[in-house]
Protein backbone atom coordinates (compact mmCIF):
# COMPACT_ATOMS: atom_id res chain seq x y z
CA UNK A 1 0.00 0.00 0.00
CA UNK A 2 1.21 3.52 -0.75
CA UNK A 3 0.54 6.75 1.11
CA UNK A 4 1.44 10.21 -0.11
CA UNK A 5 2.21 13.06 2.23
CA UNK A 6 1.75 16.54 0.80
CA UNK A 7 3.01 18.38 3.89
CA UNK A 8 6.25 20.11 2.87
CA UNK A 9 7.63 19.79 6.41
CA UNK A 10 8.11 16.02 6.15
CA UNK A 11 11.52 14.89 4.93
CA UNK A 12 12.45 11.52 3.48
CA UNK A 13 15.34 10.96 5.97
CA UNK A 14 12.97 11.60 8.91
CA UNK A 15 10.49 9.05 7.58
CA UNK A 16 13.29 6.53 6.93
CA UNK A 17 14.43 6.87 10.55
CA UNK A 18 10.85 6.29 11.75
CA UNK A 19 10.61 3.19 9.57
CA UNK A 20 13.91 1.89 10.93
CA UNK A 21 12.70 2.45 14.52
CA UNK A 22 9.44 0.62 13.84
CA UNK A 23 11.08 -2.49 12.39
CA UNK A 24 13.96 -2.63 14.88
CA UNK A 25 11.44 -2.51 17.75
CA UNK A 26 9.83 -5.62 16.23
CA UNK A 27 13.13 -7.60 15.98
CA UNK A 28 13.79 -7.01 12.29
CA UNK A 29 17.21 -6.55 10.73
CA UNK A 30 17.01 -3.32 8.75
CA UNK A 31 19.10 -2.18 5.81
CA UNK A 32 18.70 1.11 3.99
CA UNK A 33 19.73 1.88 0.43
CA UNK A 34 19.89 5.49 -0.71
CA UNK A 35 18.93 5.44 -4.38
CA UNK A 36 18.97 9.22 -4.87
CA UNK A 37 19.13 12.25 -2.54
CA UNK A 38 15.45 11.88 -1.58
CA UNK A 39 14.81 8.24 -2.59
CA UNK A 40 15.35 5.35 -0.18
CA UNK A 41 14.65 1.64 -0.06
CA UNK A 42 14.30 0.16 3.43
CA UNK A 43 14.60 -3.63 3.63
CA UNK A 44 13.52 -5.47 6.79
CA UNK A 45 13.84 -9.17 7.65
CA UNK A 46 12.62 -10.65 10.91
CA UNK A 47 15.52 -12.38 12.65
CA UNK A 48 13.40 -14.39 15.08
CA UNK A 49 10.71 -15.58 12.64
CA UNK A 50 12.09 -17.02 9.42
CA UNK A 51 8.60 -17.70 8.02
CA UNK A 52 7.98 -13.99 7.42
CA UNK A 53 9.22 -12.80 4.04
CA UNK A 54 11.45 -9.80 3.60
CA UNK A 55 9.59 -6.49 3.73
CA UNK A 56 10.56 -3.53 1.55
CA UNK A 57 9.45 0.04 2.07
CA UNK A 58 10.11 2.53 -0.70
CA UNK A 59 10.36 6.19 0.33
CA UNK A 60 10.73 8.93 -2.26
CA UNK A 61 10.14 12.63 -2.66
CA UNK A 62 9.26 13.92 -6.11
CA UNK A 63 9.01 17.64 -5.36
CA UNK A 64 5.24 17.67 -4.82
CA UNK A 65 4.77 14.92 -2.25
CA UNK A 66 6.57 12.31 -0.18
CA UNK A 67 5.55 8.75 -0.99
CA UNK A 68 5.85 5.78 1.37
CA UNK A 69 5.12 2.41 -0.23
CA UNK A 70 4.93 -0.75 1.93
CA UNK A 71 5.80 -3.75 -0.23
CA UNK A 72 5.72 -7.35 0.89
CA UNK A 73 7.37 -10.18 -0.94
CA UNK A 74 5.96 -11.05 -4.35
CA UNK A 75 6.69 -14.67 -3.44
CA UNK A 76 3.97 -14.57 -0.79
CA UNK A 77 1.28 -13.82 -3.38
CA UNK A 78 2.66 -16.52 -5.67
CA UNK A 79 2.72 -19.03 -2.81
CA UNK A 80 -0.87 -18.23 -1.88
CA UNK A 81 -1.96 -18.79 -5.48
CA UNK A 82 -0.07 -22.08 -5.74
CA UNK A 83 -1.27 -23.29 -2.36
CA UNK A 84 -4.89 -22.65 -3.36
CA UNK A 85 -4.32 -24.83 -6.44
CA UNK A 86 -2.63 -27.53 -4.35
CA UNK A 87 -5.58 -27.34 -1.94
CA UNK A 88 -7.71 -28.95 -4.61
CA UNK A 89 -5.34 -31.92 -4.45
CA UNK A 90 -5.08 -32.24 -0.67
CA UNK A 91 -2.39 -29.63 0.01
CA UNK A 92 -4.47 -27.57 2.42
CA UNK A 93 -1.78 -27.53 5.13
CA UNK A 94 0.47 -25.44 2.88
CA UNK A 95 -2.44 -23.08 2.17
CA UNK A 96 -3.19 -22.65 5.88
CA UNK A 97 0.44 -21.88 6.65
CA UNK A 98 0.66 -19.28 3.88
CA UNK A 99 -2.67 -17.75 4.92
CA UNK A 100 -1.39 -17.31 8.48
CA UNK A 101 1.78 -15.65 7.19
CA UNK A 102 -0.31 -13.28 5.08
CA UNK A 103 -2.49 -12.42 8.10
CA UNK A 104 0.61 -11.61 10.14
CA UNK A 105 1.98 -9.40 7.39
CA UNK A 106 -1.36 -7.62 7.08
CA UNK A 107 -1.32 -6.95 10.86
CA UNK A 108 2.29 -5.78 10.62
CA UNK A 109 1.38 -3.38 7.81
CA UNK A 110 -1.60 -2.06 9.78
CA UNK A 111 0.67 -1.45 12.80
CA UNK A 112 3.23 0.16 10.49
CA UNK A 113 0.76 2.74 9.14
CA UNK A 114 -0.55 3.52 12.63
CA UNK A 115 3.03 4.07 13.82
CA UNK A 116 3.85 6.34 10.88
CA UNK A 117 0.61 8.29 11.30
CA UNK A 118 1.16 8.83 15.05
CA UNK A 119 4.79 9.89 14.67
CA UNK A 120 4.65 12.26 11.70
Amino acid sequence: MEYRFYDKGISAPKVVNLIRSFFEAKSFDVSIEKEAPENFLVMAKNVSDKTLPKIAVKVYFNGEFLSVNFLNSHNLRSNLFLSSIFGAFGGNIFFLKQSKVKERIDRLEEDFWKFIDCNL
